[in-house]
């Protein structure tokens, strides 16, 4: 689990060490508090994913930018460049970063998370096809954003609970598919805190990222034990968060009741 969060450095501190994972917006790392707790980080031995920053800026950083963070963050894990929904355009960007990657000195100190996209079920799991057999690829990522209709959903569901049920789709899709081949994976985003419960019977769901506990205690969002709150709006993180004690406090809170339910979920499945 990481814990998204962009905020003060006292702030970050404090809440982004209580997910298990750092994920580190690359797009943000030329901002001195930002870099200062992610250096700080990794040489604590945190376990850093290096983002390129698509969903922030509505395109990647480029192959050459991401060298440049890489040889200065060191971290353990970087998504390459990718076009949002487009599989081969993806797999091209990926497959030319893997090659340009293995040509320098910084290949042998961090992983590649590849991401898998599509802009329909098949072209994804083409894609998805790809970067399980690509020995480079150490883990892969899927959006929680999900641009094409899967069988069983309903169009009365809203969107965050269509994107909702379309990745829990695709991640049973992989378990049948896969069985117990598939790599490991990180869920990119969240679209509902309830979707965790759901994912954590899939063991190869090793990761994810979500802004969602933080967002919701700026909110004045109470997580309770069912974790099915009314939420008004996606919690997308900012820089400009107005940040409190109290808001701090509350979004610790809401993290602990998230790796809670998670915890005895995986707990309740594991005695029958």
């Amino acid at each position: 689990m990481h814990l998204a969060v962009i905020a003060p450095l006292s702030m970050m501190s404090a809440l982004c060490p209580l997910g298990d994972i750092e994920l580190v917006l690359g797009n943000m790392l030329l901002e001195p508090n930002y870099m200062a707790y992610y250096s700080s980080a990794r040489d604590r031995g945190r376990c850093l994913i290096l983002d390129n920053g698509v969903m922030e800026l509505g395109y990647a950083l480029s192959s050459s930018e991401l060298f440049d963070l890489i040889d200065v963050l060191r971290p353990s894990f970087v998504t390459p460049p990718e076009v949002l929904h487009d599989g081969p355009e993806t797999m091209r960007l990926t497959n030319q970063f893997i090659t340009d990657l293995d040509r320098r000195r910084s290949a042998d100190s961090v992983e590649v998370l590849g991401v898998a996209h599509g802009s329909s079920l098949r072209e994804w799991t083409q894609t998805f096809d790809a970067l399980a057999t690509n020995p480079r690829i150490a883990r892969i990522g899927i959006p929680y954003d999900v641009p094409f209709a899967v069988p069983g959903e309903s169009e009365r569901v809203d969107q965050l609970g269509q994107w909702a049920h379309r990745r829990m789709f695709l991640t049973e899709f992989v378990s049948q598919r896969y069985a117990d081949r598939v790599k490991d994976v990180h869920l990119l985003g969240l679209a509902h805190p309830m979707e965790l419960v759901m994912q954590s019977r899939h063991t190869f769901i090793r990761s994810h990222d979500s802004s969602w506990p933080v967002m919701a205690a700026v909110r004045g969002i109470n997580y309770d034990e069912t974790l099915m709150m009314e939420v008004p709006e996606k919690p997308f993180i900012k820089w400009d968060v107005p940040w409190n004690d109290g808001q701090a406090q509350l979004a610790a809170h809401n993290v602990a009741i998230t790796r809670q339910v998670i915890k005895s979920d995986i707990e309740h499945r594991a005695r029958f």
